[in-house]
C-alpha cells in the first residue's frame, strides 16, 4: 500500500520496519469514534481492540492477516501485523483501469469468508479497505467488529456511530447490530461486486443492488434487503460466480446430438427415477465430448443434493463419472474451489467406494491445478478424524492407482507433513 499510515477500525496503522522487514503497526486510538459519539464507552472500546486481537491472531494465515506481535497492556495497546502490498479497493480501481474483473481475487475472498463462517464469527465490517494482498493472496484484516459466537455485543445506536461502514453494511445491522447472521457479510460481499461493475462507492446505502452485465443476478440476491431472502452461504455465491464464468450451455451448440442432450438434461433437476436414468445412460454414451465434460462444471451442491435424495444407485454411478471427469479435466482456480466443495458434499452422501474416488479426484486436482485451497480441504478430510474403514480404502486405492505422488504434494505445497493424514494413509505414503 502507498500510504505509510492511515486509521482503521479503533486505531491508527503506521509503517514500522523491524529486522529490515515492514509491518503495520495498530495502535488503539479511538479519536474518530470519540468525535462521532462523545457519550461512547472508553473503556468498552479498549475491550473491543483487545478481542480484535485475540481473535485475528488464531484465525489461520491462509485466509487472514496474522499478528507477529501485541502488547495489549500499556496505556495504548498495540499489535503488529505484516504490511499488506496492496488492498483491494485498490485492485478495484487497477482492474476497472484495464476493464477487467479478478475473478481468482474474487474467490479468494470468497475462501476466507467461508473458513470465517465455518467457525461461526461474523465480520461484520467487510468492506474493500479491510480486505488485503499478502503473500500472493486476498486476506481479511480488521476484526475489530467481528461477532464472536454467543458473546455479547453492542447495539447499533446511530447511522453516524461508526459501528461499520454504512455504504457495505446489511440494512439489519442498524436495527439490532448484534444479532446479525452470516448473510450480513454476504450483503457486504455484494456491494463489494458491486463496486467492481458499477464504480466505487455509486449506491445509496442499506438497499437491494443490481449492475448491468454478467454479475446482476449476484449482486440482487446478496443485496436483497430481506436477509432470509440471500444466499444462505457463502458457498452458493461461489457456485453462482463459477457459472458467471463459464457459462457452460451457451457453448453447446455445434452438434445436434448434444445439444438435444443439454436441451433435455442440461438443469440436472430430475422428477423421476426414470429420467435421472436416461440421463446417466445418455451421458456416458457422450462421455469423450468436450461439451458434455463442460456440462458438469454447472453441477453445484443443490443439484448433487437432489440427485442423492431421488435414487440412491443412479447418484452413485453419476457420483463416479463425476469424479472420473475431474481426475481428467483442467480447471479454473476458482472451479477447482467449487468443485472441492461438491466432492465433499458427495463424500458425505455416498458410500466408501464413492467416498474413496471423491478423495482420490481431490488430490489429483489439488497437486495438479497447485490450488492450495484444494489441499487444504483434502488434509482436512484425510486427517485422524477420519474414519478408519475409509481411511483403509483410501490408502488400499492410492497404492492401486499410483497417486502417493498427488497426496504427498498436496502436503508439502501447503507446508504440511504427510504424518497429518490419517495414520494408515501416512503408513502407505512413507514407504
Amino acid at each position: 500500500m502507498d500510504k505509510d499510515s492511515y486509521r482503521g477500525g479503533f486505531g491508527r496503522v503506521e509503517k514500522i520496519r523491524i529486522d529490515g522487514v515492514d509491518y503495520a503497526r495498530k495502535t488503539f486510538d479511538p479519536q474518530d469514534h470519540i468525535r462521532q459519539n462523545p457519550d461512547v464507552n472508553l473503556d468498552k472500546l479498549r475491550l473491543r481492540f483487545v478481542r480484535e486481537v485475540g481473535v485475528q491472531s488464531q484465525l489461520p494465515s491462509d485466509f487472514f492477516i496474522e499478528i507477529s506481535d501485541y502488547d495489549l497492556d500499556g496505556d495504548n495497546p498495540w499489535y503488529d501485523m505484516p504490511w499488506a502490498e496492496k488492498n483491494y479497493e485498490e485492485k478495484i480501481v487497477e482492474d476497472s483501469k484495464l476493464d477487467i474483473i479478478d475473478y481468482d481475487a474474487l474467490f479468494d475472498i470468497i475462501n476466507s469468508l467461508e473458513e470465517l463462517h465455518k467457525l461461526e464469527y461474523v465480520h461484520r465490517d467487510l468492506k474493500p479497505k479491510n480486505i488485503l494482498l499478502h503473500n500472493g493472496r486476498w486476506k481479511l484484516a480488521d476484526f475489530g467488529l467481528v461477532l464472536v459466537p454467543s458473546s455479547e455485543s453492542t447495539q447499533f445506536t446511530s447511522y453516524n456511530s461508526g459501528w461499520g461502514t454504512a455504504l457495505y453494511m446489511a440494512p439489519e445491522q442498524m436495527v439490532s447490530f448484534r444479532n446479525v447472521t452470516n448473510r450480513a457479510d454476504i450483503y457486504s460481499f455484494g456491494c463489494i461486486l458491486h463496486d467492481i461493475a458499477e464504480g466505487l462507492g455509486q449506491r445509496a446505502p442499506f438497499q437491494r443492488l443490481t449492475c448491468s452485465g454478467a454479475l446482476s443476478t449476484i449482486i440482487e440476491k446478496c443485496t436483497d434487503v430481506d436477509a432470509e431472502r440471500r444466499f444462505k452461504n457463502i458457498s452458493l455465491v461461489r457456485e453462482s460466480l463459477n457459472k458467471v464464468i463459464i457459462p457452460v450451455v451457451a457453448k453447446i451448440d455445434h452438434d445436434g446430438q448434444v445439444k438435444t442432450f443439454v436441451e433435455n438434461f442440461g438443469d440436472m433437476r430430475f422428477t423421476t427415477i426414470e429420467e435421472f436414468e436416461e440421463f446417466n445412460r445418455e451421458l456416458e454414451k457422450l462421455a469423450d465430448d468436450e461439451d458434455i465434460y463442460n456440462l458438469l462444471t454447472s453441477v453445484d451442491r443443490d443439484s448433487i443434493q437432489a440427485m442423492s435424495e431421488l435414487d440412491k444407485f443412479e447418484f452413485e454411478f453419476f457420483a463416479l463419472f463425476y469424479c472420473e471427469w475431474v481426475r481428467n479435466t483442467s480447471f479454473g482456480f476458482g472451479t477447482c474451489d467449487t468443485i472441492a466443495s461438491i466432492l465433499e458434499l458427495i463424500c458425505d452422501l455416498t458410500n466408501v467406494n464413492v467416498q474413496s474416488s471423491s478423495l482420490i479426484a481431490m488430490s489429483i486436482m489439488g497437486d495438479g491445478h497447485n490450488r492450495w485451497y484444494v489441499m487444504k480441504k483434502l488434509m482436512r478430510l484425510c486427517s485422524n478424524s477420519m474414519n478408519d474403514n475409509l481411511a483403509q480404502r483410501v490408502a488400499v486405492d492410492i497404492v492401486a492407482e499410483g497417486v502417493k505422488s498427488s497426496f504427498i504434494s498436496c502436503a508439502n505445497s501447503i507446508n504440511r507433513s504427510i504424518s497429518s493424514y490419517h495414520p494408515l494413509i501416512y503408513n502407505i505414503l512413507k514407504d
